[in-house]
Protein backbone atom coordinates (compact mmCIF):
# COMPACT_ATOMS: atom_id res chain seq x y z
CA UNK A 1 0.00 0.00 0.00
CA UNK A 2 2.93 2.32 0.83
CA UNK A 3 4.61 1.57 -2.46
CA UNK A 4 1.07 2.23 -4.29
CA UNK A 5 1.12 5.89 -2.79
CA UNK A 6 4.84 6.55 -3.28
CA UNK A 7 4.08 5.76 -6.93
CA UNK A 8 1.01 7.79 -7.02
CA UNK A 9 2.87 10.69 -5.60
CA UNK A 10 5.45 10.34 -8.19
CA UNK A 11 3.42 9.98 -11.27
CA UNK A 12 1.19 13.39 -9.45
CA UNK A 13 4.15 15.48 -9.25
CA UNK A 14 6.14 14.36 -12.65
CA UNK A 15 2.38 15.29 -14.20
CA UNK A 16 2.65 18.48 -12.31
CA UNK A 17 6.29 19.06 -13.01
CA UNK A 18 5.71 18.55 -16.67
CA UNK A 19 2.02 20.08 -18.09
CA UNK A 20 1.11 21.53 -14.58
CA UNK A 21 0.81 25.10 -13.46
CA UNK A 22 1.77 27.61 -16.10
CA UNK A 23 0.87 30.97 -15.48
CA UNK A 24 1.11 33.77 -18.28
CA UNK A 25 -0.63 36.95 -18.59
CA UNK A 26 -3.48 36.92 -21.09
CA UNK A 27 -2.92 37.62 -24.54
CA UNK A 28 -4.00 41.09 -25.38
CA UNK A 29 -7.15 39.35 -27.32
CA UNK A 30 -8.33 38.00 -24.22
CA UNK A 31 -8.16 40.84 -22.14
CA UNK A 32 -10.13 42.52 -24.78
CA UNK A 33 -12.61 39.20 -24.52
CA UNK A 34 -12.70 39.60 -20.61
CA UNK A 35 -13.55 43.36 -20.73
CA UNK A 36 -16.44 42.84 -23.50
CA UNK A 37 -17.94 40.00 -21.57
CA UNK A 38 -17.71 42.16 -18.02
CA UNK A 39 -15.36 40.58 -16.33
CA UNK A 40 -13.78 43.38 -14.55
CA UNK A 41 -17.05 44.26 -12.39
CA UNK A 42 -15.03 47.67 -10.20
CA UNK A 43 -12.91 48.83 -13.79
CA UNK A 44 -10.11 47.53 -16.01
CA UNK A 45 -7.04 46.22 -14.19
CA UNK A 46 -3.76 47.97 -14.61
CA UNK A 47 -2.18 44.62 -15.83
CA UNK A 48 -4.38 44.96 -18.58
CA UNK A 49 -1.75 45.88 -20.95
CA UNK A 50 -3.51 46.77 -24.34
CA UNK A 51 -2.84 50.66 -25.30
CA UNK A 52 -6.63 50.49 -26.98
CA UNK A 53 -8.06 50.19 -23.44
CA UNK A 54 -6.16 52.26 -21.50
CA UNK A 55 -2.70 50.17 -20.68
CA UNK A 56 0.64 50.66 -20.62
CA UNK A 57 2.63 50.94 -23.81
CA UNK A 58 5.50 49.21 -22.91
CA UNK A 59 3.08 46.22 -21.65
CA UNK A 60 1.78 45.76 -24.90
CA UNK A 61 5.15 45.83 -26.40
CA UNK A 62 6.91 43.31 -23.83
CA UNK A 63 3.90 41.04 -23.37
CA UNK A 64 4.81 40.73 -19.47
CA UNK A 65 2.42 41.79 -16.36
CA UNK A 66 5.52 43.98 -14.93
CA UNK A 67 6.52 47.29 -16.29
CA UNK A 68 9.76 47.34 -18.45
CA UNK A 69 10.61 51.42 -17.63
CA UNK A 70 10.40 52.88 -14.18
CA UNK A 71 10.18 56.56 -13.22
CA UNK A 72 11.86 57.83 -10.10
CA UNK A 73 9.83 60.40 -7.98
CA UNK A 74 10.73 63.97 -7.91
CA UNK A 75 11.44 63.85 -4.25
CA UNK A 76 13.43 60.89 -4.91
CA UNK A 77 15.98 62.04 -7.27
CA UNK A 78 18.50 64.26 -4.88
CA UNK A 79 20.92 62.98 -2.17
CA UNK A 80 19.99 64.97 0.43
CA UNK A 81 16.30 64.54 0.12
CA UNK A 82 17.00 60.53 0.56
CA UNK A 83 19.29 61.70 3.59
CA UNK A 84 16.30 63.85 5.16
CA UNK A 85 13.68 61.18 4.34
CA UNK A 86 15.66 58.63 6.61
CA UNK A 87 16.37 60.87 8.98
CA UNK A 88 12.73 61.50 9.48
CA UNK A 89 12.19 57.84 9.38
CA UNK A 90 14.99 56.67 11.90
CA UNK A 91 13.03 60.03 14.31
CA UNK A 92 9.60 58.11 13.55
CA UNK A 93 11.11 54.73 14.84
CA UNK A 94 13.18 55.70 17.61
CA UNK A 95 9.89 57.51 19.18
CA UNK A 96 7.76 54.57 18.45
CA UNK A 97 10.16 52.38 20.35
CA UNK A 98 10.44 54.58 23.39
CA UNK A 99 7.00 54.85 23.27
CA UNK A 100 6.77 50.93 23.53
CA UNK A 101 9.16 50.61 26.74
CA UNK A 102 7.23 53.59 28.26
CA UNK A 103 4.26 51.22 27.75
CA UNK A 104 6.11 47.76 28.86
CA UNK A 105 7.11 49.52 31.82
CA UNK A 106 3.68 51.20 32.65
CA UNK A 107 1.66 47.94 32.20
CA UNK A 108 1.60 44.54 33.80
CA UNK A 109 1.71 42.06 30.87
CA UNK A 110 -1.39 40.67 29.98
CA UNK A 111 -2.53 36.82 29.82
CA UNK A 112 -1.40 37.09 25.78
CA UNK A 113 1.84 38.57 26.48
CA UNK A 114 2.31 36.14 29.44
CA UNK A 115 1.40 33.06 27.37
CA UNK A 116 4.29 33.99 24.87
CA UNK A 117 6.97 34.50 27.27
CA UNK A 118 5.97 30.85 28.89
CA UNK A 119 6.49 29.95 25.32
CA UNK A 120 9.90 31.46 24.64
CA UNK A 121 11.38 29.65 27.60
CA UNK A 122 9.37 26.10 27.06
CA UNK A 123 8.28 26.14 23.38
CA UNK A 124 7.85 22.19 23.63
CA UNK A 125 4.92 23.16 26.54
CA UNK A 126 2.75 24.60 23.95
CA UNK A 127 -0.09 21.72 23.22
CA UNK A 128 0.00 21.50 27.53
CA UNK A 129 -0.21 25.33 27.86
CA UNK A 130 -3.17 25.82 25.40
CA UNK A 131 -5.40 23.16 26.96
CA UNK A 132 -4.92 24.65 30.70
CA UNK A 133 -5.51 28.19 29.01
CA UNK A 134 -8.90 27.08 27.20
CA UNK A 135 -10.23 25.49 30.65
CA UNK A 136 -13.27 27.72 32.35
CA UNK A 137 -13.12 25.18 35.79
CA UNK A 138 -10.62 26.99 38.30
CA UNK A 139 -9.56 23.24 39.27
CA UNK A 140 -9.34 22.17 36.18
CA UNK A 141 -7.03 25.09 35.05
CA UNK A 142 -4.39 24.70 38.34
CA UNK A 143 -4.12 20.81 37.15
CA UNK A 144 -3.27 21.84 33.53
CA UNK A 145 -1.07 24.54 34.62
CA UNK A 146 0.39 22.51 36.97
CA UNK A 147 1.12 20.03 33.85
CA UNK A 148 2.80 22.31 32.05
CA UNK A 149 4.91 23.51 35.34
CA UNK A 150 5.93 19.73 35.04
CA UNK A 151 8.13 20.51 31.66
CA UNK A 152 8.62 24.29 32.28
CA UNK A 153 9.57 25.03 35.66
CA UNK A 154 11.66 28.39 34.99
CA UNK A 155 8.80 30.60 34.02
CA UNK A 156 8.17 33.63 36.53
CA UNK A 157 4.66 34.07 34.83
CA UNK A 158 3.57 30.72 35.15
CA UNK A 159 4.29 30.42 38.74
CA UNK A 160 2.07 33.74 38.63
CA UNK A 161 -1.04 32.28 36.81
CA UNK A 162 -0.77 29.26 39.15
CA UNK A 163 -0.88 31.68 42.50
CA UNK A 164 -3.47 33.93 40.76
CA UNK A 165 -5.77 30.56 40.29
CA UNK A 166 -4.84 29.34 43.79
CA UNK A 167 -6.39 32.74 45.10
CA UNK A 168 -9.11 32.50 42.89
CA UNK A 169 -9.49 29.02 45.01
CA UNK A 170 -9.23 30.71 47.97
CA UNK A 171 -6.13 28.51 48.67
CA UNK A 172 -3.66 31.42 49.64
CA UNK A 173 -0.98 29.70 51.40
CA UNK A 174 -0.08 27.79 48.09
CA UNK A 175 -0.80 31.59 45.92
CA UNK A 176 1.87 32.76 47.95
CA UNK A 177 3.96 30.03 47.38
CA UNK A 178 3.53 30.03 43.49
CA UNK A 179 3.64 33.90 43.72
CA UNK A 180 7.69 33.49 46.01
CA UNK A 181 8.68 31.10 43.43
CA UNK A 182 8.22 33.20 40.52
CA UNK A 183 9.94 36.04 42.66
CA UNK A 184 12.58 33.45 43.05
CA UNK A 185 12.89 33.44 39.07
CA UNK A 186 12.60 37.29 38.95
CA UNK A 187 12.92 39.55 41.93
CA UNK A 188 11.72 42.35 39.89
CA UNK A 189 8.21 40.83 38.64
CA UNK A 190 5.68 43.71 40.38
CA UNK A 191 2.63 41.32 39.62
CA UNK A 192 4.14 38.51 42.10
CA UNK A 193 5.55 41.50 44.52
CA UNK A 194 1.76 43.20 44.63
CA UNK A 195 -0.09 40.20 44.77
CA UNK A 196 2.48 38.91 47.99
CA UNK A 197 1.69 42.29 49.43
CA UNK A 198 -2.13 41.80 49.35
CA UNK A 199 -2.32 39.18 50.87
Amino acid sequence: MTQLRVILCGLMFLSFYLEGCRLRAPTIGEQQELISRGAFGRGVPQWVASPSIGGSPDLARTGSVIPQQFEVPEFASTPESNYQAAQEIKKLEDKKREDDKDKQKAEPLGEDAQAEKILKKCPHAEGRLHLARGMSDPRERLDGLYRVASVCRDSEELWLWIGNVHRTLSENAEANRSYERSLILNPNNKQAKEALDSK
